[in-house]
């Protein structure tokens, strides 16, 4: 697997293995701290390899946890929770339709990974 990450670019990858390809749009969010960005990227990016998820959904999820971490100040600390995802999918499933389209695997994902007061899942 080869990945290279564009910030807010986005990313793109080959999987060697399976000859998938995929790039992705990145997100333009207010960056405080870049800190552990490529970190918290590369774990999402393998948490989402091993629900064998398909490329592309593995890419926006990475490209996701590392945009909400570079919102906040320092490394492991700025890493998000499955409930900043669930909040960041919450309010952005009003608004942009084309992140919706391209992030509505977000909706089993948080059904299957959050449980928390106040999270309405669809």
């Amino acid at each position: 697997m080869a990945v290279v990450t564009l910030g807010h670019d986005g990313a793109l990858a080959v999987d060697n293995t399976t000859g998938e390809s995929a790039a992705v749009s990145g997100l333009r969010v207010p960056a405080l701290d870049p800190t552990g960005a490529g970190d918290v990227f590369g774990a999402a990016f393998i948490f989402a390899t091993l629900t064998d998820r398909p490329l592309a959904e593995r890419l926006r999820f990475a490209n996701l946890a590392a945009a909400l971490s570079v919102q906040r100040l320092g490394g492991a600390m700025a890493a998000p929770s499955w409930a900043d995802i669930a909040e960041w999918w919450r309010t952005t499933r009003a608004g942009d339709p084309d992140l919706v389209r391209e992030y509505a695997f977000l909706d089993d994902w948080i059904s299957e990974n959050v449980t928390f007061e106040g999270w309405d899942n669809p």
